[in-house]
């Protein structure tokens, strides 16, 4: 194999891996925009959806028609590197770029990412001309990409669930004893509460889900936090308080906050966000 033919493969499956990421879970990419952009949450769900579905459409053109789309390519590992840079400079910790479940350093991705520019500089002028009609094939797996991360991003920007839950904690699940109060009886109602320290509506959620745990009339509470934003239990918080891995969290957390009503262990409801009027007009 040669090193025009192995770039090309390795950009591609990097692109792809990072698109596959990105889908499971598109309102993430929808978040990360929002903090790039001063936009609402439905546009920002379509530029995020945009966004995948061209990395998407790169990942397969690099393959199929490789001189139609190195130049793109590079267009866009050049606007990747400036955003990883901007990020680094600001002291992020995580660049956001590969979905909720996979943490990486905005500087580790920059050298990828900068380390894969540089290989397709070198190769662009030796990339053989393909039969152009292949990219064809691009334009579908854009297009598809893109509506499918668009429903799925747009219906939680909407306040509801995803248009395909792939959720570890939608309706009917059984959740793991990790995730739950082993202490509270059987029957007994539970609030499993879904929460990251840099959301300002979280800590909102707190101070209402102290005021549910000091009740004995209300479920009890059981906040989750991922493992990237705190290493342990927090002591000093007003309801109880786990830390799990980044990845199960990004599996069980739509949004944030969330809640997930449980009753012996299997999740009967979910709020995403807000909070059932109902709900809390008990708290009155």
């Amino acid at each position: 194999m040669d090193s025009i033919t192995l770039t090309l493969i390795a950009t591609s499956l990097y692109l792809g891996l990072s698109c596959l990421l990105k889908t499971l879970a598109p309102w993430h990419l929808a978040g990360v925009v929002r903090g790039l952009l001063p936009v609402g949450p439905r546009l920002g769900a379509t530029l995020a959806a945009l966004v995948i579905g061209w990395e998407a459409a790169l990942a397969v053109s690099l393959v199929v028609v490789p001189a139609l789309a190195v130049t793109p390519a590079i267009g866009t590992f050049a606007v990747f590197v400036v955003l990883l840079g901007h990020g680094w400079w600001r002291g992020a910790t995580d660049c956001g770029c590969h979905g909720p479940g996979v943490a990486m350093h905005p500087l580790v991705s920059l050298v990828l990412d900068l380390g894969l520019l540089v290989c397709l500089l070198l190769i662009r002028a030796q990339v053989p001309a393909w039969p152009l009609a292949w990219g064809l094939a691009s334009l579908v797996v854009f297009l598809l990409v893109v509506v499918f991360c668009w429903l799925q991003a747009d219906a939680l920007a909407r306040g509801r669930g995803p248009w395909l839950d792939l959720s570890a904690a939608r309706p009917g699940q059984l959740l793991p004893s990790g995730l739950v109060d082993d202490t509270a009886g059987s029957g007994r109602t539970q609030l499993v509460a879904l929460l990251a320290p840099d959301c300002p509506l979280c800590q909102a959620w707190l101070k209402v889900l102290a005021t549910v745990h000091r009740r004995e009339d209300l479920p009890t509470v059981l906040a989750l936090q991922a493992q990237s934003q705190t290493s342990e239990d927090q002591p000093d918080s007003p309801v109880p308080m786990r830390a799990i891995s980044r990845w199960r969290f990004g599996r069980l957390a739509l949004t944030t906050p969330s809640a997930l009503v449980v009753v012996d262990g299997r999740v009967t409801e979910r709020w995403l966000r807000t909070m059932p009027e109902s709900f809390v007009n008990q708290l009155r």
